[in-house]
């Protein structure tokens, strides 16, 4: 999984940075931009990264079961080819 929570813990010794320190930080990376972290800083992403052979189907019904308990004040979205796969399959 690549978040901004495993980055922080992976670049943060000790866990004493708050969020203005953290943003600090990750700000001048290129890579993060509109990647991790959208333009104006309201959104993220949580990117799930599968091992070829991953039940495709059992991580999306995770997630969907994550998204579903999630509060209902944040907008979640599941994307990526694995879900896309799988609604053409049910689709067509």
């Amino acid at each position: 999984m690549i978040s901004l929570p495993d980055i922080k813990a992976a670049v943060e010794a000790g866990s004493q940075w708050d969020l203005k320190r953290f943003a600090a930080v990750l700000s001048p990376v290129e890579l993060f931009q509109k990647n991790l972290i959208s333009a104006d800083r309201s959104a993220t992403a949580i990117t799930l990264v599968l091992q070829m052979d991953a039940d495709k189907d059992a991580v999306i019904r995770a997630v969907e079961e994550h998204i579903a308990g999630a509060p209902k004040d944040i907008t979640l979205y599941q994307i990526g080819m694995p879900v896309v796969s799988n609604a053409l399959t049910r689709y067509t």
